[in-house]
């Protein structure tokens, strides 16, 4: 057992890790888990609790942050070398740039206190990318600092002015007998002219990489771009 923390007693075999040894002696406890989350008397804990039913999203969790710390020879937990992100690049469930396509943007929490007027629910925000976080483990890595997402969402604006030149409503139908009404439900962002050249600088940068030399989220970040250019 290439691990120093074993330990056998009446019949049962006790192996306790940390994330440390776990990502230095990677093959070694895949090959483990591959084989004993198979026994049908095995349990898994993680910081003393059992998780029930267990399931891979553990050791995929642990394996992304393995990746993510290993993947370069100068670490780095910015999204990318263009986009910062929220200070934890395995954080990206949540956009924080508008410089390029996604489904869900930062200003997406938030709700409306005046006619034009939104305000952004940084509360709701912070909570919603620290249960990403907690749910990916992104605690295990030794690189990972809560502090930069808690930084990150304090420097967003508090308010937005609703002026339809740089932000717009979005609508919903309400439907009352024979009548629709559109009620504003939450607002998005109307691309600029000037955000162009930056979306193209981002995307000159990633093409000017050779193929090996990208991240996984650099891949990713790359087929967004090209897919989904802004329209002048």
């Amino acid at each position: 057992m290439d691990f120093d923390n074993f330990s056998e007693k009446n019949g049962c075999n006790k192996l306790e890790l940390t994330a440390t040894e776990i990502f230095q002696k990677w093959n070694t406890f895949s090959t483990i888990h591959h084989y004993a989350t198979r026994w049908a008397s095995c349990r898994v804990y993680y910081r003393d609790e059992l998780i029930v039913p267990y399931s891979t999203r553990l050791f995929y969790a642990l394996q992304d942050i393995k990746t993510c710390i290993s993947e370069q020879k100068i670490h780095t937990c910015r999204l990318s070398n263009i986009f910062p992100g929220w200070g934890c690049k395995q954080i990206r469930s949540i956009k924080r740039h508008i410089e390029y396509f996604a489904y869900v943007y930062w200003y997406s929490f938030g709700c409306f206190i005046g006619e034009n007027v939104w305000m952004v629910d940084k509360g709701g925000l912070l909570n919603r990318l620290t249960y990403e976080a907690n749910m990916t483990f992104l605690s295990e890595c030794p690189f990972f600092d809560k502090s930069k997402i808690e930084q990150a969402v304090k420097a967003l604006p508090s308010k937005i002015l609703i002026d339809n030149i740089h932000w717009t409503k979005e609508y919903k139908e309400d439907f009352s007998g024979d009548k629709v009404e559109y009620i504003p439900l939450t607002i998005t962002h109307i691309p600029q002219v000037n955000e162009k050249p930056k979306y193209e600088d981002a995307l000159n940068i990633l093409l000017s990489k050779a193929p090996g030399e990208l991240s996984d989220e650099e891949i990713n970040l790359l087929i967004d771009l090209k897919t989904n250019r802004f329209k002048s």
